[in-house]
């Protein structure tokens, strides 16, 4: 049992909060450690270390806490960071105004360029550098988006950085298996690809593959247009065995899970009635319809949070002492204690475990970790038709995006703006890029970038 110190940087993440530190309270594995909670906004942060103070005096956790308002405070010492920031709150998830000048442009509210992911890149690599500079023994485990091209970034510029990027989208399978009437207790599933565009290639019920039982479902159920009129959604993720998921398992052949649902066939979100007729109540996570109702539920969990703390009720009557299905903990007690167990992890493709793709780009597998370390398992190969539609492609905008980076040069920002589907010239496209980079204190942003 190793006791070790963990810094966590954007602590003041509701998600975080209610979550990632309830399943530290649960993890006797790593009794007696110190969690150093890092955040710029005071009021969260406070939030944070409070919730964390009850949290661990409720379970009974043997857990120390300190709040920081920056890296350079906190850093020294880590043995673990774990990044779980964002860089400021996405204008197009946030502002009406925004996403009406994006929509009179021709854009919806995604694009190659972000926002949320140039802007993302400042913010991973100075967490990055200061890990270096204050603890470069320590492991970052990098669970802020974009995790794809994050991990690029971090991995192929700074060798000597000890980091992995984690997501959750490839648990999708238990929502599947949900749907299908299969209780997840007994489902095994492994997906492959990179992040937000990986494939479900092995699913299994009770040891037996369960794509038969998938494939009778969806011969059920796929042209039931009550079944679809009548189905619940309860969140914007909820895109599993939607007609467009069941579109997109009949085109490709595997089916695609977690994020991968959301974007993977532009033709099918032109149109938000379409996206809604396609992917349900919200339509995609990229739409607006859905970033609101994602700003609405972030907004409940912050409400319903508050209330849990104030009320005289203990905290675990509103957040149950039960271990979230997150990987992060799990992960770092396995390197702490050299516990050796396989998870889904975001990886340089240096050792070939995703065939067809280039070995200096972030692939998600699984991966074996221990006291030694983190090392990627090879995959079976995708179909050719997924690595040459869907995966390359996305690499080719990931290379544009990191050597934009690295070079500072905005004629790449421009060219991966080029690669969007919505645009449809050269002049549309500068617009855009005037309109981004102009906003209110994005100076951070754009001094980078040469003029």
């Amino acid at each position: 049992m190793a006791s070790v110190k963990i810094s966590v940087v954007g602590a003041g993440s509701t998600q975080f909060c209610t979550t990632v530190i309830r399943d530290m309270c649960v993890t006797e594995e790593i009794s007696g450690s110190h969690i150093a909670l890092i955040d710029i906004n005071p009021e969260r942060l406070d939030l944070t270390y409070r919730y964390a103070l009850r949290m661990a005096g409720e379970s009974g956790a043997k857990l120390t806490f300190s709040k920081h308002g920056g890296n350079k405070d906190a850093f020294p010492g880590s043995d673990f960071v774990i990044n779980t920031a964002m860089w400021q709150p996405d204008p197009a998830a946030s502002d009406p105004e925004y996403r009406k000048k994006m929509r009179d442009l021709g854009y919806n509210h995604y694009s190659p360029l972000g926002p949320g992911e140039v802007e993302q890149f400042e913010m991973l690599w100075d967490v990055a550098q200061d890990v270096l500079a204050y603890c470069p023994d320590a492991w970052l485990l990098m669970i802020a988006n974009p995790v794809f091209e994050g991990t690029t970034l971090l991995q192929r510029h700074l060798p000597r950085l000890k980091m992995v990027g984690l997501c959750h989208g490839h648990f999708g399978y238990k929502e599947v298996a949900r749907l299908i009437g299969l209780d997840p207790e007994y489902i095994t599933a492994k997906s492959c690809g990179v992040n937000h565009k990986i494939f479900m290639y092995d699913f299994r019920y009770k040891g037996r593959d369960a794509y038969p039982l998938l494939d009778k479902w969806i011969g059920e159920h796929e042209s039931d247009e009550e079944y679809f009129r009548n189905r619940v959604f309860t969140n914007v993720h909820d895109h599993h065995l939607t007609r467009g998921n069941i579109a997109q398992y009949r085109m490709w052949g595997i089916l695609p899970v977690g994020d991968t649902v959301r974007d993977i066939d532009w033709w099918n979100h032109m149109d938000e009635d379409r996206e809604r007729y396609l992917f349900g109540r919200y339509g995609s996570f990229h739409s607006n319809l859905a970033r609101a109702r994602w700003n609405e539920q972030l907004e409940e969990k912050r409400v319903e949070l508050d209330a849990a703390m104030a009320g005289g009720a203990p905290l675990t009557a509103t957040y149950p002492l039960t271990r979230s299905q997150e990987q992060v903990i799990p992960i770092l007690d396995s390197i702490a204690n050299d516990t050796q167990r396989v998870f889904q992890i975001n990886w340089l493709n240096t050792r070939g475990q995703m065939a067809g793709l280039a070995g200096n780009i972030a692939v998600e597998s699984e991966g074996m970790v221990c006291g030694a370390g983190i090392f990627p398992i090879i995959q079976p190969k995708l179909p050719d038709k997924i690595i040459d539609c869907i995966l390359l492609p996305y690499q080719a905008v990931c290379d544009l995006k990191v050597n934009a980076f690295i070079n500072g040069d905005p004629g790449l920002l421009l060219q991966t703006l080029m690669f969007s589907r919505c645009t449809n010239s050269l002049a549309q496209a500068e617009q855009w890029i005037e309109l981004w980079l102009g906003q209110p204190g994005y100076e951070y942003v754009t001094k980078r970038y040469k003029s």
